[in-house]
């Protein structure tokens, strides 16, 4: 899997949502870089604690202005990030757990996420919140 550069065609055109996620293709890129040098066993934890720091801060922020602009997909969005939010709490069960985690699964789970929420979903709200004053 080739690392994942930010272009502007995953850009939303909110400044503080864009900057968010930024930093989970960064997180993204730094798992990749952990499982090419052998070393992401040793960082899975302190790297799914911060996926699920990141789904905290990050829905929080999206949600809250979704209520703000009153977004007519709240609902819907929602309910994605609570799939997400789970998945990443489970990972972190288990791994908390000793349970055997492979990296790559984190990997395509976050791949997965990017390409089908932030380069689809996030999309939709855009635009309603541009045309809102939201940038």
């Amino acid at each position: 899997m080739p690392a994942i550069e930010w272009k502007a065609d995953y850009s939303v055109n909110i400044d503080k949502i864009d900057r968010q996620h930024q930093h989970l293709f960064h997180l993204f890129n730094q798992l990749q870089e952990a499982i090419i040098d052998k070393k992401a066993q040793h960082t899975l934890a302190l790297f799914v604690d911060e996926m699920v720091d990141y789904t905290l801060t990050h829905f929080s922020t999206e949600e809250k202005y979704m209520l703000a602009y009153e977004y007519p997909e709240l609902r819907e969005h929602k309910a994605e990030h609570r799939i997400f939010t789970e998945k990443a709490l489970d990972l972190q069960r288990r791994i908390r757990n000793d349970e055997f985690i492979l990296s790559l699964e984190v990997l395509r789970f976050l791949c997965n996420w990017i390409a089908e929420h932030i380069c689809t979903s996030d999309q939709k709200y855009s635009r309603h919140f541009n045309e809102a004053g939201l940038v």
